[in-house]
């Protein structure tokens, strides 16, 4: 919002300008996330409730159609009530449309020794459904056509995708040359989701060339990567870093 003040754009035009850039996040078009993780942050003591590994299966299986009754725009009559605010639970950033990944996300922790079974017993089955899916996605891609995070399509491709990071985490593991720069990463991936944005901007800014061509655009994913997480450094060396963005205290 700084930068956009500092190059003239008008943040604060109006109450509901306002209120859009706290509750929706509109602020910068990434930052819906960060206000579906604090609906998340509500709902969490509710599921802390929950005890039974199967009544935590049964509720992702009943989050499945509810997220996607969502990213379809199907939804029930009673939204209704919330009148004027009605827009704040049709948003991107509700969390309904992101609830089976939070849901299923607390499956695979509490079914953690099951899943890692699978993993080994099938990894066959999760190599061949992940090339299967890539398949797919690279029919949909098109020119000029951006793929969103919010599509139906996703609730298959995420999980399944999800499944097959820790299969390849598994071998990675194994070799710690390898797999130092990726700890570093996921140890910074909610700051580097963060600031990459700001990091794009200044990168767009400085060479523009890197966004021309797709080959360019490797170079500029990869420098957007190194300078995010040196940034994300620089801010753990601050004390209370952890309020500025969340990183993980080093204990392995």
């Amino acid at each position: 919002m700084f930068v956009k003040y500092i190059q003239g754009g008008q943040i604060f035009r109006h109450l509901k300008q306002t209120f859009d850039y706290i509750a929706l996040g509109n602020a910068k078009t990434h930052l819906h996330f960060i206000v579906t993780v604090i609906h998340f942050y509500i709902l969490f003591p509710f599921l802390q409730l929950v005890r039974n590994r199967i009544v935590l299966l049964i509720l992702f299986i009943i989050s499945l159609p509810i997220n996607y009754m969502w990213l379809t725009n199907s939804f029930p009559e009673f939204i209704t009530v919330f009148g004027k605010f009605k827009h704040v639970v049709t948003d991107v950033s509700f969390l309904f449309n992101w609830i089976s990944y939070f849901m299923f996300g607390a499956v695979v922790a509490y079914y953690w020794t099951e899943t890692l079974a699978f993993v080994k017993k099938f990894s066959w089955l999760i190599y061949l459904s992940t090339v299967v899916l890539f398949y797919f996605i690279f029919n949909e891609i098109q020119p000029d056509v951006v793929l969103g995070s919010a599509r139906k399509e996703n609730l298959i491709y995420i999980p399944v995708f999800f499944i097959f990071l820790i299969a390849i985490a598994r071998i990675v593991m194994n070799y710690e040359k390898v797999y130092q720069p990726f700890r570093i990463i996921g140890d910074y991936s909610m700051g580097i989701y963060l600031v990459h944005p700001l990091i794009l901007y200044f990168i767009e800014d400085f060479f523009p060339f890197l966004f021309k061509t797709p080959y360019a655009l490797i170079v500029a994913y990869i420098l957007t990567l190194v300078l995010s997480s040196i940034l994300m450094k620089i801010i753990s060396l601050f004390p209370k870093s952890t309020f500025i963005v969340p990183i993980p205290k080093p204990n392995r």
